[in-house]
């Protein structure tokens, strides 16, 4: 896990670094919908994680340039479950899942997509002029052990056949998303015009830094792995992961000069041989 790849700065698509783009407020003043799921991180961790040093050894490789001090703190925030505490203690543990898996997964997601994603609701809601920003949290478990994966809601905002025919609960959730999802299409960016079949859907409110409002869609949705259905959407002030989210925000242009530091550095080791 040592690809941190990130779009190229190639001064026309991308001018400029984006923390710079943001402050300048230089940025497409539209509509923006975006979210992130609960385990964006477990696609790409190893599952049997199962030694105390690998999360440390994980998060080095991924991010050289952090100082000791910050992995100090990376183990307060992601606590390790063999030290007793139960932050991240897993009974799925066993001869298929490390007890390090949990914790590493939960910081490589938060670090790489969820933390950004917040970031940019934030940034975004917060720039004069632009328009609303509507963020939503996915917690539907596909999988035991990958739970509520990187890109598992797509095939719910398509409201795809074979997920929708499995039962009444995840044709509902299915529902609800592609609602919003059209209506916020086909509406300039609002996702509550159209109501249909759907019409019962809570109202989404936008995303502002003094109101941080995100759509809880699936909340304890274990149904695919033998749980409960849980709560097919609510509109909530999310504080999952807040503390850990706010690391990562104010460590964005630390991890981003690294990102571009290394690929000047590996273009130059490239082109000289």
């Amino acid at each position: 896990m040592q690809w941190p790849f990130r779009p190229v700065i190639d001064g026309d698509l991308i001018p400029r670094p984006p923390m710079e783009s943001w402050r300048l407020g230089r940025i497409c003043k539209i509509p923006i919908m975006t979210g992130f799921c609960t385990n964006e991180g477990s696609l790409f961790v190893d599952l049997k994680l199962s030694e105390s040093k690998q999360f440390t050894q994980f998060m080095r490789a991924l991010l050289p340039s952090l100082p000791d001090s910050d992995f100090d703190q990376l183990n307060e925030l992601y606590p390790d479950p063999l030290l007793g505490d139960p932050t991240y203690q897993d009974d799925r543990v066993g001869q298929d899942i490390g007890p390090q898996y949990m914790r590493t997964e939960a910081a490589y997601g938060q670090y790489s997509l969820i933390a950004p994603i917040r970031q940019t609701a934030h940034l975004a809601s917060s720039t004069e002029g632009a328009g609303p920003v509507y963020l939503y949290h996915w917690d539907v478990f596909t999988t035991l052990f990958r739970g509520a994966a990187h890109g598992d809601n797509l095939k719910y905002e398509t409201f795809e056949e074979n997920t929708t025919s499995f039962s009444d609960g995840q044709k509902e959730i299915s529902g609800i998303l592609h609602a919003y999802l059209t209506s916020f299409i086909c509406h300039n960016g609002d996702p509550n015009r159209i109501r249909g079949r759907y019409k019962h859907r809570p109202l989404w409110k936008p995303y502002s830094p003094e109101n941080p409002l995100t759509m809880m869609l699936g909340k304890g949705n274990r149904e695919l792995i033998g749980g409960p259905v849980g709560t097919p959407a609510e509109l909530i002030h999310d504080t999952w992961a807040a503390e850990q989210c706010k690391f990562w925000w104010d460590r964005t242009e630390l991890t981003q000069e690294y990102e571009r530091n290394g690929m000047q550095k590996r273009d130059s080791e490239q082109k000289h041989g």
